[in-house]
């Protein structure tokens, strides 16, 4: 099975790719900036800018548009706020859950959709959970310098130096036995909040010497199949010469809902949510991106867990 997720994790990687400069571009760039050509250089910079700053789901060429639903998940809103009666509210699907599990229901139309980790990787620094961790399963940042990803613009150049880094909060189901089955999303309040901190110190006629872009993605696959996504861009900062620091709250709401689709024997299905801090800083130039919370509340690491369950 971890063959299978890493060939799966690479698929998406390779979706996402279409959403920033291509390897052509970027070796265009490096050519320039070899050859000393920095006037040419920023304007090439600048034109990449205006090309991917506002890339979306829609801009990807070979994703299916039909599996786009960015409805899935809403920002919070004041209605739902005044509704949470506690900061430990529980999944509505969890009460569902837990009367047909606790019932210790054996047979092979029912397997249970369960919370896996969190898992930080690339460029990302902080720890993995496997629990909850101060009432928030996910990231709930304690300790500076955890879940950030530094740039130090470490280049002989004015070419921006890229760095990445992700977190995955993953829900997944082993499926034994083939057919059409139902799964019960995992319902609740997403919490998404941290800062960026840009620093430059160039001038205002030249390009950007440091950038970070926050992106939130919610994943659905089948064996890396993808049934559905949604997500984008959540907050972005870039600065020429200033040195400053932007705050950025991003919560979500996911409603309950369940979702029908087909399945082969001894297949999975995984729910990936992802946060993704992509920072670009050149010599003058330096980036933070800090998530302090992306997660859900929570008592148990079970509180979300659903369950897929046989249609025919």
């Amino acid at each position: 099975m971890e063959s299978k997720e890493k060939g799966t994790d690479k698929k998406f990687m390779e979706l996402f790719s279409f959403m920033e400069p291509s390897l052509k571009e970027k070796d265009h760039l490096k050519a320039l900036e070899k050859d000393g050509k920095y006037e040419e250089l920023e304007k090439f910079q600048m034109k990449l800018d205006s090309k991917y700053d506002s890339m979306s789901l829609d801009d990807i060429e070979k994703i299916d548009k039909k599996i786009i639903n960015n409805a899935a998940i809403r920002v919070a809103d004041t209605e739902f706020l005044t509704n949470i009666k506690k900061a430990n509210q529980l999944s509505i699907n969890n009460t569902l859950s837990s009367i047909l599990l606790g019932n210790q229901i054996q047979c092979n139309c029912i397997f249970p959709f369960v919370f896996q980790s969190l898992k930080v990787y690339d460029h990302m620094t902080g720890p993995n959970m496997f629990e909850v961790e101060r009432g928030i399963l996910g990231i709930n940042r304690y300790y500076d310098g955890e879940y950030r990803v530094y740039n130090s613009g470490d280049t002989v150049g004015k070419g921006r130096v890229s760095m990445v880094g992700h977190g995955d909060l993953t829900f997944k189901a082993d499926i034994t036995t083939g057919g059409r089955y139902c799964l019960l999303m995992p319902a609740g309040y997403l919490l998404i909040r941290g800062k960026s901190r840009v620093k430059g110190q160039g001038n205002y006629t030249t390009c950007f010497d440091s950038k970070v872009w926050i992106n939130f993605w919610s994943i659905l696959h089948v064996n890396g199949n993808i049934i559905e996504m949604s997500g984008g861009q959540i907050h972005y900062d870039g600065t020429r010469s200033e040195d400053r620091t932007k705050y950025f709250i991003s919560d979500r709401v996911l409603s309950p809902r369940y979702i029908f689709f087909n399945a082969q024997n001894n297949s999975y299905i995984e729910l990936i949510l992802r946060i993704e801090i992509k920072t670009a800083a050149n010599e003058d130039g330096k980036a933070w991106g800090t998530i302090d919370q992306f997660g859900f509340y929570a008592n148990t690491k079970s509180d979300y867990d659903t369950m897929v369950i046989k249609a025919v």
